[in-house]
């Protein structure tokens, strides 16, 4: 799920459809091009990428990666580049500029790889915030130690940037270990400490503060800043603070709260740059200088995230002249300190250049540049989307699935296309082709939209909508009297259009006749509220009370009958498909979900709407039959109808809402269906693919595992993505070709 919650990326546009019928040859084409193209930025390395497994403390398990090019210079500098949510440091080694630029100026690339669950990572707990004191920071952090100790690294010219996610951990690690840093830069992100969990939580998200909700003065941002590290006096690293106006996944509001912080930091009026550009970088980005150790950039019409320009990190870091990072903010100071964990020791010691927004002439240091010239730079992008998926205006991800095993990947940018994967610079020349190579690839992939007697509409006004979910429908030419209707939900950093586009029902609501519904998710990464009490509740709001409004609306507007109402869901839209059926038991006919979660497992103890819970994800939330039977009632207080007949699907290898979930889906609803979660009364191997396992507990129940499946490329998504098992379910078992079940005589409990 990303957005990261990410489902992430959360998350990331999702295209999920098998293309049984697609030629051999265009499989083949496929899924060579995006692997072409991406070859660019990797092709030709001096070296090859490192994974390092003992570098120092690591409490949990944070991955190291290193690029060290054949010729490194003596006592090398270091940029540690941290990716999104979704991606991996092997992902954001292939996808930016640093090791190509690694190899011709000599420095070493770290890539730490998020450990957690939709791999975003945790800028929430207590201990990551803390210096020393555990979380993801401080195995990032001993990274730092090791290049230092291992490789002669140069401990004044360690840089770190990152993005989304990467990006709030980039803040953090300035906050939490200023002592190691000598300049950031940071790609949409939020303010160190902006994320933090009011109930200790890890890698937990923050929907207040993502949608720019959350904010404070200077002087409160930087006292937040100094409690993460008690008793430091040194200086902390110059940064510079990248975010689109169009960014609906870290709000652009966050900007400003960054801006402040490290303003409070820096001795620096928030409110009063000290200078502005107009275009700089580029056109319709404004640079605002407030000191030189502070540069805020504001995209115009951007998404998440904004794009990088390899060149301008460059000339930030001080590899290349154009505009150095200045010295540390505080002149003439000297610190010790060690990131625990490793043997070595660190001195930092602070130039003593005097700070003014003034040129001065020969610096010292790496820098050789004036200190108030303009200083540009900004970073390769790529979306993460928060949190499993990926997202967003912007750039965002699509994974298309061409058949199990292959998915082509592209990158897409408001502007135009970016390289493939992760929104590399490309040429201005390479654009048009880039373009034009999208298109054709839509074109191939366009058989699943093409030929459509109908059009997607949508529908503004259908009912009590709290939250503004969004309303699409695809009813075909020919519909047949009281027709079925099916209630499609997305994943995050999908969108009702992409989920059009990317499953069969068009097409098979033309054959069949009956009528579509794909809700749009309102919320931040385009994620599910599926863990607010007003969603978890009958008729009390959130996303859940929008949908259901949908079902009315069919009945009175197309004459659909209400004993042949279906849902499905992907991921969120699986945890939603849950939810749906626990709160408004009475709509729906039968559900098939895709990599979910129990309904109300993901229930906010802080009452947040769209919140991310990492225990429930790991598959760390284990109740009894009648323990979730008790919540799943408690949903709909007083029902005592019927509950929907419903099938889980979940994968092995799901790495992003763990395979544990699958165990508690099935307790869940065998408490309501009376049934025994442990002993299912049929178990059929190999079906309905080779590889899973379907468990039968009653006719109302089934569980269905998929070995080796996972969640995201490059694993099959199988689960996610088998829509004709999906709609053999419908067709065959709940009445869509007209023989509507016989839901109340279901035993119900």
């Amino acid at each position: 799920m990303g957005p990261h919650r990410c489902e992430p990326s959360s998350g990331t546009l999702l295209f999920k459809t098998a293309v049984s019928t697609m030629t051999g040859f265009a499989r083949t084409l496929l899924a060579a091009i995006p692997l072409f193209l991406r070859s660019g930025l990797v092709a030709g390395l001096t070296s090859s990428l490192v994974q390092v497994t003992n570098f120092g403390a690591n409490p949990t398990n944070v991955g190291m990666y290193v690029y060290k090019p054949t010729a490194v210079k003596a006592n090398p500098a270091v940029i540690v580049a941290i990716h999104e949510c979704t991606a991996t440091g092997t992902v954001y080694f292939e996808s930016t500029p640093y090791a190509g630029y690694a190899d011709t100026y000599g420095f070493i690339v770290i890539y730490p790889s998020s450990p957690n669950s939709g791999t975003c990572w945790d800028v929430s707990s207590k201990a990551t915030l803390t210096h020393n004191s555990g979380g993801d920071s401080y195995g990032i952090a001993n990274m730092v130690s090791y290049a230092i100790s291992t490789y002669g690294a140069d401990p004044t010219r360690i840089f770190v940037t990152g993005t989304s996610s990467g990006a709030m951990m980039t803040n953090v690690m300035c906050a939490v270990y200023p002592n190691l840093f000598a300049a950031a830069s940071v790609y949409s992100g939020v303010a160190a400490g902006c994320f933090m969990s009011s109930f200790g939580g890890v890698d937990a998200w923050n929907s207040s503060c993502a949608e720019g909700q959350v904010s404070e003065t200077s002087a409160q941002w930087a006292a937040e800043v100094r409690a993460m590290y008690p008793g430091y006096t040194g200086a902390y690293p110059p940064i510079q603070e990248y975010h689109g106006t169009a960014d609906t996944t870290l709000y652009p509001e966050n900007l400003g709260e960054e801006i402040k912080e490290w303003a409070g930091i820096f001795g620096y009026n928030a409110a009063a740059p000290t200078q502005v550009l107009d275009n700089t970088p580029l056109p319709g980005y404004t640079k605002s200088f407030y000191g030189p150790a502070l540069q805020g950039i504001l995209a115009q019409g951007v998404g998440h995230t904004v794009p990088v320009q390899g060149n301008e990190d460059l000339k930030w870091f001080g590899f290349v002249a154009g505009g150095p990072a200045p010295p540390k903010s505080t002149g003439g100071s000297t610190t010790t300190s060690t990131a625990s964990g490793t043997t070595t020791t660190t001195t930092t010691t602070t130039p003593t250049t005097t700070i003014s927004s003034t040129p001065t002439s020969s610096p010292t240091g790496i820098l050789q540049q004036e200190w108030g010239q303009p200083v540009r730079r900004y970073r390769l992008d790529r979306t993460h989307g928060l949190r499993v998926t990926v997202h967003l205006p912007g750039t965002e991800r699509i994974l298309l699935p061409m058949s199990p095993g292959v998915i082509v990947v592209v990158w897409v940018l408001d502007s135009g296309i970016a390289p493939f994967p992760s929104c590399n610079p490309i040429a201005p020349a390479m654009f048009y082709f880039a373009r034009t190579l999208l298109a054709s690839i839509l074109l191939l992939f366009s058989g699943l939209v093409a030929g459509l007697t109908s059009t997607l509409q949508q529908i503004t006004n259908y009912g009590t909508n709290p939250t503004k979910v969004g309303m699409f429908y695809y009813k075909p030419t020919t519909v047949k009297p009281n027709p079925a209707v099916i209630v499609a939900i997305h994943y995050c950093g999908g969108t009702a259009q992409a989920y059009f586009s990317g499953s069969p029902y068009a097409q098979l609501a033309d054959t069949y006749g009956f009528i579509v519904i794909y809700p749009n998710s309102p919320n931040s990464g385009t994620c599910w509220d599926v863990s607010s009490k007003a969603t978890l509740t009958h008729n009390a709001g959130g996303d859940s009370l929008g949908i259901a409004n949908m079902v009315p609306y069919a009945i009175s507007t197309w004459g659909a009958d209400p004993n042949r109402i279906f849902v499905t869901g992907t991921s969120s839209g699986a945890m939603m498909t849950n939810v749906m059926c626990a709160v408004y038991p009475n709509l729906f006919a039968a559900a098939t979900v895709y990599s979910g979660v129990a309904a109300g497992c993901f229930v906010s103890s802080f009452g947040g709407v769209d919140a991310w819970n990492s225990s429930c994800a790991q598959g760390q939330v284990s109740q009894t039959s009648a323990q979730w039977a008790t919540q799943v009632r408690a949903m709909y207080p007083g029902y005592t109808g019927p509950y929907v007949p419903i099938q889980e699907y979940h994968g092995t290898a799901d790495t992003t809402l763990y395979p544990e979930n699958l165990g508690e889906e099935v307790k869940e609803w065998a408490g309501i269906f009376g049934y025994n979660a442990a002993a299912p009364t049929q178990v059929l191997q190999n079906t309905p693919l080779s590889g899973y396992t379907k468990s039968i507990y009653g006719p109302a129940l089934q569980g269905i595992s998929a070995a080796g499946v996972g969640t995201h490329c490059p694993d099959t998504s199988a689960s996610e993505i088998n829509w004709h098992e999906l709609y053999h379910h419908f067709e065959h078992e709940h009445g869509v070709d007209g023989h509507a079940p016989d839901k109340l005589n279901l035993v119900h409990h």
